[in-house]
């Protein structure tokens, strides 16, 4: 049966879950329609009572279960009622004692709360008799607070009886506080350490020292404030210009009526001296005692910057005030800004302590238009002394801008930060008055003419750099003056800026060292001219050898100019460097050229050890004090020396020790041997000259004895070649001196 309903189109139609599609009903004409659903109806039925058929014992028994089922419901209904009841009467057994007990504990609230107001009325009371009894206000004091403390509870607000003590307490609090303020106030002008400490104490036990504190500090803050404006408005002073002249004019054109304002800066100056000097001080000390107390007498660390924040409320309301006056007070702090940090120094000098220290931050406005006006000072004076062109500094402009560098150092010394800033500003003014005096020295190519007079353009580089030496000189001197006075700073800043006066003089002289020492070793090349070296005979007296033609030439050229050119200088650093470097050069030639003198016999010896000798006495014409040289005097002593002995001994004296390189030594003795062992230059076909040259860019010693084993190795060579069997002794000397090295 069901298959048939399942299968057939028509009952799918409402069978199926799916989207209906009517288009198979639509189809069917409805009396068909009627009958197929008659027939399913039938079908339904007859299956049903198949069904029917087939369980009626399941169906009996699920009947029976019901009747069952609905006994059983009906007595767990009964039981739920009964519960029901239980459970109100158990309800109203709790209910019951609850609400009595709810009863009771409001009771007891108010008993409770009955009793407190009780106790607190008799603490009240207590403390109010204490009150009246004492007389000590640290007491009366502690107990104001606890009884302040007591009636802000709540509960006594309503209790009427007590009001009238809760007056008397307030009242009393706000007597005692506004005497111990007071008082406070008083002590802390006065110092009066032992009122400091009372009053201190009562505003502690009122819980209000914090507030006070903070209203005492502000108070002198203000006072501080106030003062400075009393000051700058009692230093004004206004008048009417014009008008009594003008009085009576009226109407267009009549007279305009301008107020100006003078400031008198000996008024104003002496107001604030009196103010940092008297006020601030004693508010200092007030404010350093006062923290004193404070940490003492409550071991709290709330006040341990008290007189550091003080310090700087005061010192940054100071400065406020200052920068808030009108422009005319404005360009006096400017102009006088070391007076307003002499007001500071002085106080904190004062002071003395490490919280009150200068707050040169809080002025540096001040202070760079101040160091700018300064510098601007030195530059405009430098300005005047170079206005006319081509023309040197006059000692009236030296000595002028000297004045204005000591006036300035000298205003600065009461700080030294402020010093230390003016010495930057006198060392920029040193930089550009060197600049300008290298801009016109003269460098045109007669100024380094060492030949007969000197010339107009070397006299003025002489006057430039005695005038950059003048104000070198007036400078040191100022000083000295100021030495004890100066910071150590101070002056290692100017010293060193001086040093470019040294250099820009050396610049000056160095054209004519460089002519001088190109002159020396022209003369000194002659030394291989001249034509005695091998001829002269040994005299009987050694000292009476006279000097070779070139050193009295060499004598008479250096003498020469350094009277015509370099004493024209003023004695100077840049000039005794000039002069050293003049004799080391001189020295360093006539060693290495009479080294290369050969053939020379032993009377030729003895004559160079007297040109060794001579130049001495020449260099000391330049240089007076050769030994300062060091080594390079050390050097032409021990040639001169060396120069006679026998190669066996010089070698000997090299290996024990000697001040001479090995390299000099080594050239001296080829003058010792044969023409068959041939000096540098004749193995290298260069000139003396040459040789000389490049000994001058080759210092390194090792280069030096490489270049003369050159020469060793080519006599080696040409002995080999030629099946010689016996050396030159003198090489042996020199290759054993080599070997050692």
């Amino acid at each position: 049966m069901n298959f048939i309903i399942e299968n057939d189109e028509f009952f799918k139609h409402f069978l199926s879950s799916e989207p209906k599609n009517n288009n198979v009903i639509e189809n069917i004409l409805v009396s068909e329609q009627i009958k197929k659903l008659s027939d399913g109806i039938n079908v339904l039925n007859t299956e049903l009572q198949n069904q029917i058929n087939l369980k009626h014992k399941d169906l009996l028994s699920q009947a029976s279960c019901s009747s069952t089922l609905e006994t059983q419901l009906v007595d767990i209904q009964n039981h739920v009622q009964s519960l029901h009841s239980g459970a109100e009467k158990i309800k109203r057994s709790i209910t019951e004692p609850y609400k009595i007990l709810e009863s009771d504990i409001h009771i007891l609230q108010r008993l409770h709360s009955a009793c407190h107001i009780l106790r607190y009325v008799a603490l009240m009371q207590q403390w109010l008799r204490e009150l009246d009894k004492t007389s000590d206000q640290i007491a009366q004091a502690k107990i104001i607070n606890n009884l302040t403390e007591l009636v802000q509870d709540p509960l006594l607000s309503d209790v009427e009886i007590i009001s009238a003590n809760i007056r008397q307490i307030h009242l009393k609090r706000q007597q005692l506080s506004k005497l111990a303020k007071s008082q406070l106030k008083q002590a802390v002008i006065t110092e009066n350490k032992t009122q400091m400490m009372t009053f201190i104490q009562i505003l502690a036990n009122l819980q209000i020292l914090n507030n006070e504190i903070e209203e005492l500090v502000k108070s002198m803050i203000n006072d501080i404030s106030m003062s400075i404006k009393t000051i700058l408005t009692q230093s004004e002073d206004k008048s009417d210009s014009n008008l009594s002249k003008n009085r009576g004019r009226g109407g267009p054109g009549g007279a305009n009526l301008t107020n100006t304002i003078t400031i008198s800066k000996e008024k104003l100056w002496s107001a604030l001296e009196g103010l940092f000097a008297d006020k601030m001080y004693q508010q200092c000390k007030q404010i350093k005692l006062l923290e004193s107390l404070l940490l003492e007498l409550t071991n709290s660390t709330n006040y341990e910057s008290l007189s550091l924040n003080f310090w700087n409320k005061a010192i940054e309301t100071a400065v406020n005030e200052m920068k808030n006056s009108s422009p005319v007070f404005q360009n006096i702090f400017e102009e006088d800004y070391p007076c307003i940090l002499k007001l500071y120094s002085e106080l904190t000098r004062k002071l003395n302590t490490k919280e009150f220290v200068p707050k040169q931050s809080m002025m540096v406005a001040w202070e760079n238009v101040y160091l700018s006006k300064s510098l601007s000072k030195f530059l405009d004076k430098l300005t005047e002394m170079f206005s006319e062109p081509n023309t040197y500094p006059s000692q009236e402009n030296i000595d002028g801008l000297t004045r204005i560098i000591s006036n300035e150092l000298s205003v600065a010394l009461i700080e030294e930060t402020l010093s230390n800033a003016i010495a930057k500003n006198v060392a920029k003014a040193v930089k550009s008055f060197t600049l300008k005096c290298e801009n016109i020295i003269s460098t045109a190519p007669e100024t380094a003419h060492t030949i007969g007079v000197t010339n107009a353009s070397q006299q003025f580089n002489v006057q430039l750099a005695n005038s950059m030496l003048y104000f070198k000189t007036q400078l040191n001197r100022m000083l000295t003056n100021m030495n004890n006075t100066l910071s150590k700073n101070t002056v290692q800043t100017i010293e060193q800026s001086l040093k470019n006066v040294d250099q820009a003089i050396s610049t000056i002289i160095s054209p004519l060292v460089d002519s001088i020492n190109s002159a020396i070793e022209t003369i000194i090349l002659t030394i291989h001219a001249e034509p005695d070296w091998n001829r002269l005979q040994v005299p009987t007296k050694k000292l009476t050898m006279n000097c070779s033609p070139y050193m009295r030439e060499l004598i008479e050229y250096i003498a020469r100019a350094y009277n015509v050119h370099l004493s024209l200088f003023n004695p100077s650093e840049a000039l005794s460097s000039s002069c050293a470097r003049i004799a080391i050069r001189c020295i360093d030639l006539f060693i290495r050229h009479s080294s290369l003198v050969r053939p020379i016999n032993e009377g030729g010896r003895l004559r160079l050890q007297a040109d060794y000798r001579d130049i001495e006495q020449a260099l000391c014409v330049i240089y007076p004090q050769l030994q300062s040289l060091g080594t390079p005097y050390r050097l032409l002593k021990s040639m001169g020396t060396l120069i006679t002995l026998p190669p066996s001994e010089v070698v000997q004296s090299q290996l024990v020790g000697s001040s001479v390189p090995h390299s000099t030594v080594l050239l001296m003795l080829f003058s010792h041997a044969s023409p068959d062992l041939q000096s540098p230059y004749q193995t290298t076909n260069w000139s003396i000259e040459k040789l000389s040259k490049w000994f001058d860019e080759h210092t390194d010693e090792k280069n030096r004895i490489e270049l003369i084993s050159g020469s060793l190795q080519n006599y080696l060579t040409k002995v080999r070649k030629n099946n010689v069997t016996v050396y030159d002794p003198v090489y042996v000397l020199m290759a054993s001196l080599i070997n050692n090295e």
